[in-house]
């Protein structure tokens, strides 16, 4: 029975198989196991390459091992892949090492919330100078992030931030338009300027093109990775939506209000970087939307705030259904599990 222990070396996990009576095959001949292996993996994590790698090196060594010591190539192969154990219980064991970020991860993660937290209480959340700063300094760290870490959490918690100006610009340009063509329709004015119509229409639909079309890759690759990328920037929608609509009474009440709701989400995504169980990600950053809306509404009738947290309630609970769903669309894992040289 394989166990995956855990070891810091230059700041990323590895992974240690330690066998407890065998010793570890060549790559070319343990492909198979491993990807099967892998396959249990791969809907939740979304690692899949680094997984084999590391797995098949570590299958190598106790295989070299055995052939060292005089076993033939066919029987180290088949002893170093028992040695593993059931895939199920290793793949289990790999998800919980990899899904757990460390301290810098959720460091990094929660800056980006908390600086937003900052502004608010400084209020420096009205001047353009710092909304602009702060969206390009989000977007610069994102690029570099993914170029010199890769797919790590605390990236697409800044890229989350970065695309929120995007969003502002589309729903912006979409609404003038809309507001200016139902004026036409129903109150008689006459449509002028053509290349603003054109160019607030294109603003628009390319603004949420490029947003819809990363959060459906990004989605594919990791729910958890989306769901970083796109509850900042529902959030921010909410806050200014709320200050839009005079949820506030006074301007101060709104910039409290808000630190306080991107202060605690700050801590959401702290605690769900650091956990291990997927699930429990999943919920706790779920459960930020309709949490998030009570914590600014304050001020609405209360009748009003139970109809709109209810209704939050619903995108939540298909955020936490959404990645299962995927899963039962994949193909099945056991048929390739039933092919393999994996022990079940």
């Amino acid at each position: 029975m394989a166990q995956l222990l855990t070891r810091r070396q230059h700041g990323h996990h590895r992974l240690h198989a330690v066998a407890t009576h065998t010793d570890m095959p060549s790559p070319s001949s343990i492909s198979s196991p491993i990807h099967a292996l892998t396959s249990q993996v791969l809907t939740k994590i979304r690692s899949r390459r680094s997984v084999l790698r590391e797995l098949a090196d570590h299958i190598e060594d106790h295989s070299s091992t055995l052939r060292e010591r005089g076993v033939e190539p066919t029987e180290a192969r088949a002893q170093a892949v028992r040695a593993f154990g059931d895939a199920r219980t290793v793949a289990a064991q790999v998800e919980r090492i990899r899904n757990q970020g460390s301290w810098p991860d959720v460091a990094m993660s929660a800056f980006p919330s908390l600086f937003v937290a900052i502004l608010f209480v400084s209020n420096r959340w009205l001047e353009l100078e710092w909304i602009v700063g702060t969206a390009a300094v989000a977007m610069i760290v994102s690029v570099l992030g993914v170029y010199r870490f890769g797919r790590r959490a605390w990236v697409f918690s800044w890229l989350g931030y970065a695309l929120f100006p995007i969003l502002l610009i589309s729903m912006v340009s979409l609404g003038s338009t809309a507001h200016a063509a139902w004026s036409v329709l129903s109150g008689g004015y006459e449509a002028r300027d053509p290349l603003s119509w054109i160019l607030g229409i294109g603003l628009g639909v390319a603004g949420l093109v490029i947003i819809v079309a990363l959060m459906a890759w990004l989605s594919r690759k990791d729910w958890i990775h989306a769901m970083l990328v796109v509850l900042p920037m529902a959030l921010l929608s909410v806050a200014i939506l709320a200050f839009d609509r005079g949820v506030y009474t006074t301007i101060e009440q709104a910039q409290a209000q808000n630190a306080v709701l991107f202060g605690a989400f700050a801590i959401v995504v702290a605690a769900a970087v650091r956990m291990t169980d997927r699930l429990f990600k999943i919920g706790l950053l779920a459960a930020s939307l309709p949490l998030g809306f009570l914590l600014i509404s304050g001020g609405i009738d209360i009748g009003l705030r139970i109809i709109v947290t209810a209704a939050l309630l619903i995108p939540a609970l298909l955020l936490i259904i959404a990645p299962y769903v995927v899963t039962l669309r994949e193909p099945d894992t056991d048929e390739r599990l039933e092919h393999s040289a994996w022990p079940r």
